[in-house]
């Protein structure tokens, strides 16, 4: 049985380290084979890293941030997840959160990645980066690390679920885990939370708007799709929000439509969370309540491969609402992924063509033109529905979950004994 060492937000330093974080972001460039498939035409230029630190923040400088998946683990293997304050831990597994790297001197890193003789578990198992971690792997080699015994892990699963033993590399939508883990949380402030009230979130009658649109931040497929609603005057069939339109997109918003983008958005949802880390997982339940589908429309905007696919928070909540969801990201197939992991995606009622076209701009435009031709549903076939949403909210408590965390702890044990 392992022990999976971790921090709860423990302060070590008074600051980041910025010599750290300015050095990775000049070797980011040396890294262009790697990095190359993440651009696109539409995509911003991954040539460099970010400018900003992740943790030059008030709450998260000098800190040992909490992992992402601890979140989760201590509910499935409580015996086997022990907190602590320092950095002294002899063997087992010490899980390293992706925010706590630059936070670290070099003697951690040297206490870390060369006296320890257990194995490191690097955590960006929140975000969806595809290549950091493996740019980061290079970087701890190039500073004369052996990284025989680390494993890096993170989000955005190939189409297969396959995981890469060779480079001990492993993603998979281990961000599921971390949700779940939050929802379980009675004490997390920021977590989807359930609706206790099924007859009225399921009831035909309740029903009044076509779908609930919620969007956050732009992107460009945010705003290129909304554009397309705009233009085809449809938007007042949706219960519908884009709380942080950024300038920066405006030109795919005029890709779509002539129509006045700012008669549009910023636009919010009656009675919605005004604070933004708390609103991604916020809800009333009367917004799902009084509409028969959920319009989700996934971030992934940096990291663009054809073998990468990702379902977040928002997709799960359509599956914990018992809500029919038109699903749509920056690349195709991403509905048919769904089947594989074991849920049913409504084809026979919902017109999910849109999900087979490659190229990025057909695809919005089929999006939209399925969600406007496919018809608000008769009682009859909405009871119909209510059988699939039951289908897939049963699949995700009793099988998908647990068979995530399954592959999760028996890939780490096999790593741990390879290395």
């Amino acid at each position: 049985m392992l022990n999976l060492y971790y921090h709860k937000d423990v302060k070590l330093h008074s600051d980041f380290n910025r010599d750290l974080f300015e050095s990775f972001r000049d070797f980011w460039p040396t890294q262009t084979e790697l990095i190359k498939d993440q651009k696109q035409k539409h995509i911003s230029n991954s040539q460099t890293y970010q400018k900003e630190c992740e943790v030059d923040n008030d709450f998260q400088r000098g800190v040992l941030v909490e992992p992402p998946i601890m979140r989760f683990l201590p509910f499935y293997i409580p015996e086997q997840c022990i907190p602590v304050d320092d950095l002294n831990v002899n063997d087992g597994v010490l899980i390293i959160s992706w925010l706590s790297l630059f936070n670290l001197s070099k003697e951690d890193y040297d206490t870390i990645f060369q006296e320890f003789t257990g194995h490191v578990f690097i955590d960006d198992t929140f975000e969806t980066h595809v290549v950091r971690t493996l740019v980061f792997k290079n970087f701890l080699e190039h500073l004369g690390y052996d990284t025989s015994n680390v494993s890096f892990w993170t989000n955005g699963a190939s189409r297969t679920n396959s995981l890469d033993f060779e480079n001990n590399y492993f993603r998979n939508n281990w961000l599921h885990l971390t949700e779940y883990g939050n929802y379980l949380n009675v004490n997390k402030r920021n977590r989807i939370k359930e609706i206790e009230d099924k007859a009225s979130l399921t009831a035909h009658s309740n029903k009044k708007y076509k779908a609930l649109y919620m969007n956050g931040h732009s992107t460009a497929q945010r705003e290129f799709v909304l554009g397309l609603f705009a233009e085809n005057g449809y938007l007042d069939n949706f219960l519908y929000s884009f709380r942080n339109p950024h300038d920066a997109y405006k030109d795919f918003w005029n890709m779509a439509t002539s129509r006045d983008r700012d008669s549009y958005i910023p636009k919010s949802l009656p009675n919605d969370h005004e604070d933004q880390t708390v609103r991604d997982r916020y809800k009333q339940d009367v917004w799902w309540a009084e509409s028969f589908f959920n319009i989700n429309l996934e971030t992934n905007y940096e990291w663009i491969n054809t073998d990468v696919t990702m379902l977040t928070e928002k997709w799960m909540k359509g599956i914990l609402y018992l809500t029919p969801s038109f699903n749509l990201g920056d690349y195709h197939g991403l509905e048919e992924y769904q089947k594989n992991l074991g849920f049913e995606i409504y084809e026979d009622f919902l017109n999910k063509e849109y999900d087979k076209f490659a190229d990025w701009e057909t695809r919005n435009r089929e999006f939209v033109k399925s969600v406007i031709e496919t018809p608000r549903p008769t009682e009859a076939e909405w009871s119909k529905m209510m059988e699939i949403a039951q289908h897939n909210y049963h699949h995700l408590h009793e099988k998908y979950i647990p068979n995530l965390a399954n592959l999760l702890i028996s890939a780490l044990e096999k790593v741990v004994k390879n290395t």
